[in-house]
């Protein structure tokens, strides 16, 4: 016995091994060494005994119980998890790179072939031993990612390292090559990925622009009542030269001169002065103009020119702190800190003074300020501490998001607090600002960058803001166009926000469908609830706007999710939010023809998730099958409660069973119809059932449909009858006899049903009648030499009787005699009969058929009048016209060509006439016609002929 780790001879499964000293349970390890030796002998045995198919089976279904074997020995590593395998796909694919780098170098002499070797080898052995772990896992189809990609380039490095180590390369400059191009692959991607700053561009920003004053409309004066005296020129001269519009356009001309002139001089006389200077003259003419301001303000009525003073000066603020930044030698490199300081000391003084002059333009320059702050904020720490500039946008969307509840908070103080002055600007300023931050980084990251990197985040972030923020404007200032922007806002802030965790775990983006999905429900229950405010048009329209942007949404999600085919699970998870959002939307708005939607999307729902799981087209019907019995239990249990809403269950539920029967169809697939066939005809009888407990839901709304669950039944009952016995066994005599019992069984079953209503009689008729007649067909064509054809034709003939009767529609007479005697001549011709005695035993029959009607007339019921009966007798008329021209032919044959006529067909010739001639002379005596009566006599006398030809001897004796 060999060890079956180190194949040592002499090994004992109760010992460990001495070589290797391997051990373990000895019932594992004697069944390892069974089925090894079965692995071996099995390929011998399939040029022999086995076909390829079976040694195919046999081989895997082995090798699975061998490497089970193993894992409990400690002969090999456990399989990996699904996480565990995605880890040892990349390094094996790491593996396989670094092995094509291998020969690449041996090829063109760079690498030791040793050193390369031996590096290869213990290459080869890890990705073996990953290989071995990773049976049953599929290799995944998705590409590197940039992350991916940036490991694999990390580790390269490591191994050159490890190369040069042990002197592998065979020159310093190939190894330096190597590593360059390596050290700049890596480099390239972590920059790429946002993983090291960004070379430092120093730039300086530009002050901020002077902000136009509008100029002061002046309020007309109504004309006075009565005419005035005419003024004197002088007097309307000196009126026109007072006038406050003359005296803002004197004053604006003042400003201009003396702003034009303090610019004169920082371009052509600034170097002429020291530094301090420098500083100091336009620190002065922001002084000049705050003193300006307050004097225009306090001392005359042009409140609006001091305010325009006061907003030049408070314009040259960040212009005079540059001119401190530039003239006392402040190093380039802190320009950010620099900046951060302005900003906070604008932001300090523009704070300072809004409260002061309580004008809401500085308000809007305390916000600027702000933004200011957070952005050199963020420069400052993307210098210092790497920290990614791309989140400048982010940060002054979550500033503006930041000034709404501010401002919430300043409106509540008392109505002479000064800080009230902030809280319109800042409300302006937060919806002002996400509206420019978000198509500007939307644009800038498309079309700028094509990684999922922090801009990529950012931009997400400033959507989701801006989405919140404008929901907060609609609202709070009644607005359909803030109101449809927030509405779109969401879609796109999913969108982004998926995107970049789907490419960070590597999911396809059929998933985006699934994100949308979700907001479907979310938009249908606003605009439901904005809907019921049927006095304000604006909340109409905001419902208006979100009903129809989560439509639009269902309808793209539903379809996105189809992009990516080869894996169900987008599709079956967005379509389950989409079948919930049409339920939401049925109980919502009391609809319950939405729930049809519903019924749709959980049926692709289920169907994508069933093939996902691997299963074929066929076996998914088992899920449409529980699906229907969900919609079908739903209905019932609804109907008691809100019957409105069981109709369209029902009417899905069935559709759903209906097709799950035609699945295993296309292949054909038997035991999975089998059970979905079984299924539908119990839930049809279910339904039934319910219809006759007036189950609210179930019962059709014309009286048409009243038998539908019925028909729905007994039609595909045979076929479910018929699949179940060729499951079980070829079709033979109990096939059609089967049948047979099972047409009878239908015909009682619907007698009976037909108490409760009689057009419950109609479907399990007709198909059992179809049944009877397929049985005699199928009993000639699988047991033609026995008497299961006889006997399924004398049942069927017996079933038409029944049916004629029943129905009372005498035209069944002709079929069930003419059936009834076809039967009764076959089966005497398998009890051996001769011909002419069959002949005779059809004429017993012809006399059944006659005294049986004959006897019903007699009895005088209501129901078998003579026109009833009529078609009975003909069927017997021409029964006993066939009977005699085949009793008669024998003779025929023997006159014109000799062929002997014995004299058994003689006698039971003679025997038929004389039969039919008596049938013929009562059924005259019961007609009163003559006609029937010299038929009779005839018969009578040609029946004593044949006797008479029997008993002569040829000789006139």
């Amino acid at each position: 016995m060999h060890c079956p780790k180190c194949d040592q001879q002499k090994f004992s499964i109760e010992k460990s091994c001495p070589k290797c000293g391997f051990g373990g349970d000895p019932n594992l390890i004697e069944e390892l060494l069974h089925v090894n030796w079965f692995l071996n002998e099995l390929p011998k045995w399939e040029t022999t005994d086995l076909s390829s198919e079976t040694s195919r089976n046999l081989q895997n279904r082995y090798q699975a119980r061998k490497r089970k074997l193993e894992v409990d020995l400690g002969l090999r590593q456990p399989p990996f998890n699904t996480a565990e395998a995605a880890q040892a796909w990349l390094k094996i694919i790491r593996y396989e790179i670094l092995q094509e780098k291998f020969n690449e170098w041996l090829a063109q002499g760079d690498l030791d072939p040793k050193v390369g070797q031996a590096f290869a080898t213990q290459l080869d052995e890890r990705a073996t031993e990953l290989t071995q772990r990773l049976e049953g896992l599929p290799r995944p189809s998705k590409p590197v990612t940039e992350e991916q990609q940036l490991e694999i380039w990390r580790y390269i490095l490591e191994v050159v390292n490890r190369l040069s180590a042990r002197s592998g390369f065979t020159s310093k400059t190939t190894e330096s090559k190597y590593r360059q191009f390596l050290q700049t692959e890596i480099d390239t991607l972590e920059l790429k990925l946002g993983l090291r700053p960004a070379p430092l561009i120093h730039q300086i920003s530009p002050p901020p622009e002077a902000i136009k004053v509008p100029p002061i409309r002046e309020i007309p004066v109504p004309p006075a009542a009565a005419p005035q005296l005419a003024i004197p020129w002088r007097e309307r001269l000196w009126r026109t030269l007072l006038s406050e519009r003359t005296l803002q356009a004197i004053l604006f001309l003042g400003i201009f001169l003396l702003f034009t002139a303090a610019i004169s001089f920082v371009i052509w006389g600034w170097r002429d002065f020291s530094a301090p200077l420098r500083v100091a003259i336009p620190s002065g003419f922001t002084l000049i103009f705050f003193f300006l301001g307050w004097l225009v303000r306090r001392k005359t009525a042009l409140y609006r020119s001091g305010i325009a003073l006061s907003a030049i000066a408070a314009l040259l603020i960040p212009i005079d702190l540059y001119t401190v930044y530039i003239n006392f030698g402040t190093p380039p490199a802190y320009w950010a800190e620099f900046w951060l300081i302005a900003s906070l000391a604008c932001l300090g003084i523009y704070t300072l003074v809004t409260l002061n002059i309580q004008s809401r333009f500085f308000g809007y320059l305390v916000g600027v300020a702000a933004g200011s702050s957070v952005l050199a904020a963020i420069e400052v720490a993307h210098q210092t501490r790497g920290f990614s500039s791309d989140w400048a946008s982010a940060g002054i969307s979550i500033l503006a998001l930041g000034l709404i509840p501010l401002a919430r908070v300043l409106a509540r103080l008392p109505e002479k607090n000064r800080a009230r002055v902030f809280v319109d600007p800042f409300r302006h300023l937060a919806l002002l600002s996400v509206a420019v931050i978000m198509p500007l980084t939307l644009a800038w990251r498309y079309l700028d960058r094509s990684t999922f990197d922090t801009l990529h985040t950012a931009t997400a972030i400033n959507w989701w803001i801006g989405g919140v923020v404008f929901t907060w404007g609609a609202i709070r200032y009644r607005s359909r166009s803030l109101g449809l922007l927030a509405i779109l806002s969401l879609p796109i802030a999913v969108y982004l926000t998926q995107a970049g965790i789907f490419q960070r775990f590597g999911l396809n983006p059929a998933w985006q469908a699934f994100g949308l999905a979700a907001l479907v429900p979310l938009y249908l229950a606003a605009g439901f609830k904005l809907s019921k405010s049927n006095a304000d048009p604006i909340l109409r329209g905001h419902s208006r706007s979100a009903i129809g942007t989560g439509l639009t949404l269902g309808i793209v999600a539903a379809f996105w999710s189809l992009t990516d085919l080869n894996s169900g699970a987008a599709a079956a998870a967005t379509h389950t939010i989409l079948a919930g959002s049409a339920l939401l939307a049925s109980i919502l708005w009391q609809r319950p023809s939405y729930l049809y939607w519903a019924s749709l999307f959980s049926f692709s729902a289920a169907t994508f998730a069933i093939t996902n799981l691997g299963f074929t087209f066929g076996q998914t019907s088992v899920g449409w099958v529980s699906l229907a019995l969900i919609h079908i239990l739903s209905a019932s249990a609804l109907g008691s409660r809100d019957p409105k809403y069981s109709p369209p269950l029902v009417r899905a539920g069935f559709a759903i069973a209906a097709i799950s029967v035609l699945a295993p169809l296309f292949p054909y697939d038997q035991p999975t119809l089998i059970y979905t066939l079984g299924n539908w005809l119990a839930l049809t009888a279910w339904g039934a059932y319910l219809v006759e407990k007036q189950q609210p839901g179930f019962s059709p709304q014309t009286p048409r449909w009243h038998a539908i669950y019925h028909w729905a039944a007994a039609l595909p009952l045979p076929f479910w009858i018929g699949l179940i016995f060729v499951n079980r066994r070829p079709p033979d005599a109990y096939f059609a006899l089967g049948f047979t019992s099972l047409s009878w069984g239908m015909y009682f079953l619907g007698l009976w049903l037909a108490r409760l209503q009689p057009g419950y009689l109609r479907p399990w008729r007709l198909v059992s009648i179809l049944v009877s007649q397929f049985a005699p067909i199928a009993a000639f064509w699988f047991v033609y030499d026995g008497f299961t054809p006889a006997i399924c034709l004398l049942s069927a003939g017996l079933l038409y009787f029944t049916d004629t009767v029943s129905i009372h529609k005498s035209r069944g007479f002709i079929p069930a005699g003419l059936v009834t005697a076809w039967g009764s001549a076959f089966l005497f011709n398998r009890l051996g009969f001769s011909g002419a005695a069959i002949l005779f035993l059809l004429a017993v029959l012809i006399a059944i058929y006659f005294s049986l009607g004959l006897a019903a007339e007699y009895l005088k019921k209501k129901r078998t009048t003579r026109a009833f009966l009529q078609p009975l007798y003909a069927v017997g008329h021409g029964l006993a016209g066939l009977t005699l021209l085949l009793v008669y032919l024998p003779m025929m044959d023997d006159w014109l060509s000799g062929t002997a006529w014995v004299e058994a067909a003689r006698w039971w010739g003679a025997g038929t006439q004389l039969l039919l001639g008596l049938v013929y002379l009562a059924y005259a005596w019961s007609t009163y016609r003559q006609r029937w009566a010299h038929l009779g006599i005839w018969l009578l006398t040609g029946g004593g002929g044949f006797i008479i030809s029997v008993l002569s001897s040829g000789r006139g004796r």
